[in-house]
């Protein structure tokens, strides 16, 4: 398991975007799985850099499928990737969020 307290809960998010802006991420840690609760479903949580600042990015499923479907399923060898996203509009409490495209 990653130690990603040293992020300090530094989320990436979708506040202050808008639909349809293009965000490049480059993975810098090979992330960590976490387990859902009655808000979240499990997800990844994935060390990145995000215009020169470490972020943590909450994957959701469906783009985990996608990504590693693209770059295979050990998240190690996602290091070192740029990964490029769409800012949508989510089907969870109408808010904004990530669909990786690249």
């Amino acid at each position: 398991m990653v130690d990603t307290s040293g992020l300090g809960g530094n989320y990436l998010s979708a506040k202050g975007m808008k639909v349809g802006d293009k965000i490049d991420v480059l993975v810098t840690g090979e992330g960590e799985v976490r387990v859902g609760d009655e808000k979240f479903k499990p997800s990844l949580m994935l060390e990145v850099k995000c215009n020169g600042e470490d972020k943590l990015m909450r994957i959701n499923a469906t783009n985990v499928a996608i990504i590693r479907d693209k770059l295979g399923k050990d998240t190690k060898a996602w290091i070192n990737k740029t990964l490029s996203f769409v800012v949508v509009k989510t089907n969870f409490e109408g808010k904004m969020g990530f669909q990786f495209c690249s």
